[in-house]
């Protein structure tokens, strides 16, 4: 059986790793899971073009050993910036046929539009088609819109919902907060989301973000999006393991 993300008990500290090669890759995994890594990510739009090939993802994906692994091919910063949509697309069926668990779908998939969530009814007809192919392949999906501002709670919900209608297995939704009064509006709309989405889901925020990143989950959020450390290509925001750790003991 290959590993999943969906039906744990707790919330699963997931070290996203972003590096160019698969050696780089492959020593951070063995680092992250050294330091309780309960699943690991990989930002694969990162690696150097001549490294996406199957013998590559596949030495990645089974450097993970029992642990499930997360993997993005986002448009933005990508090492390709060539690449369309349905490369795209076909990158992710082919990191799921490597032994890759849960591929991230953007909400703006062929059809790019701010806010990461497209309304385009052929767009979202490929999205449907194209998670399906990955259910088929043996994959999971998570599909993400990085709204990137502050966003009220009904409209979050409304992505969400949109999402789930897609058939993805996890929401992603990133928003922003500047204020601590929109943190805590955050950490609520996150407890709506526990009550209402009926799907595990993942809720962040730039900026003014070290609640929500670090207490998320424990109102709600399936995952710790975290990083072994904080060198020059990982994100910032992101806490490390070790700080997340240092979380879930105190709260214990």
């Amino acid at each position: 059986m290959k590993p999943t993300f969906l039906g744990h008990d707790k919330p699963l500290k997931t070290v996203m790793i972003i590096k160019r090669t698969p050696k780089e890759i492959i020593d951070e995994i063995a680092l992250a899971r050294a330091a309780g890594a309960d699943a690991v990510g990989f930002q694969l739009e990162k690696l150097l073009p001549e490294y996406r090939t199957e013998e590559c993802y596949k030495a990645i994906f089974n450097a993970a050993g029992e642990l499930p692994t997360y993997f993005t091919f986002y448009r933005r910063d990508s090492e390709a910036p060539h690449c369309t949509d349905d490369e795209i697309a076909e990158e992710l069926k082919k990191m799921t046929r490597c032994g890759g668990t849960i591929a991230d779908v953007m909400g703006d998939l062929f059809c790019k539009t701010e806010g990461e969530l497209t309304d385009d009814p052929e767009a979202i007809e490929k999205q449907k088609k194209l998670i399906a192919e990955i259910h088929e392949l043996g994959g999971e999906v998570l599909m993400s819109s990085h709204v990137l501002k502050y966003t009220p709670s009904d409209r979050v919900m409304e992505i969400a919902n949109a999402h789930k209608d897609r058939g993805a297995d996890i929401c992603k939704i990133v928003t922003d907060a500047k204020t601590d009064t929109e943190q805590i509006d955050n950490l609520m709309i996150i407890d709506r989301l526990k009550r209402e989405l009926d799907l595990p889901f993942l809720f962040l925020c730039g900026t003014k973000c070290d609640v929500l990143r670090r207490l998320g989950p424990r109102f709600g959020c399936c995952m710790w999006l975290c990083v072994y450390d904080h060198d020059d290509l990982a994100v910032k925001i992101q806490p490390k393991i070790v700080q997340v750790n240092a979380v879930m003991n105190a709260l214990n």
